[in-house]
């Protein structure tokens, strides 16, 4: 039976979130990536993952529930306090409520990117060629990373004042990314960890 949605979090860590949690989502305790995969079996549609485990690298949960498929995942911090916590997913919420009234466009994507035909394709798994003929008026078929990337760029758009903060922030080195620009994570296919990255922008955990 699929879950909608389930929170994915190390036993016995951040103890105090849980609570908030389980007012959303069915809770998966876990001890190692690996045991990631058990969330598989009950096909979310939203993954809740937890983004400040002690013991367990989230980013190697990440590569587990990729590799069976599931997504989207969005990161949480289940450190921060529950006033904080239930503040982020109430967050989340109001932008998934909001019916993607306007999803982003093939060529509202690529004009708040800047990125080339060449990049856009990569990052969306597609050839240049695709992507040329979505630009020039072929309606693009359902693709999750479409759809993904769309998302980002309205995460963007409303966290950053215009195109050009956009693309500056893209463009360069990010110290949550241990000196990588986000547009290299885009490139390897890293909509979450960029997503997280602009949501604390958003909720003003760094300036």
């Amino acid at each position: 039976m699929a879950e909608r949605i389930v929170a994915v979090k190390e036993v016995g860590a951040s103890s105090h979130a849980e609570g908030i949690l389980a007012r959303f989502a069915r809770i998966y305790g876990i001890r190692s990536a690996e045991e990631a995969a058990l969330v598989a079996k009950v096909k979310p549609e939203i993954v809740l993952l937890d983004l400040a485990m002690p013991h367990v690298d989230a980013n190697d949960v990440l590569r587990v529930l990729r590799r069976h498929q599931i997504q989207p995942v969005v990161l949480l911090n289940c450190s921060q306090t529950p006033r904080e916590l239930l503040s982020q997913i109430r967050l989340l919420a109001d932008l998934r409520a909001k019916p993607s009234a306007a999803p982003a466009s093939i060529r509202r994507i690529a004009g708040a990117l800047g990125l080339s035909q060449e990049a856009l394709a990569r990052i969306l798994g597609v050839s240049a060629k695709t992507v040329q003929r979505w630009l020039k008026g072929t309606k693009p078929k359902s693709r999750p990373e479409l759809v993904r990337l769309g998302r980002l760029v309205s995460l963007l758009e409303e966290a950053l004042p215009h195109k050009q903060a956009i693309q500056s922030y893209l463009n360069h080195p990010n110290p949550s990314f241990s000196g990588e620009r986000p547009i290299d994570l885009l490139l390897r296919g890293e909509f979450e960890r960029v997503e997280a990255d602009v949501q604390a922008m958003q909720e003003g955990v760094y300036d």
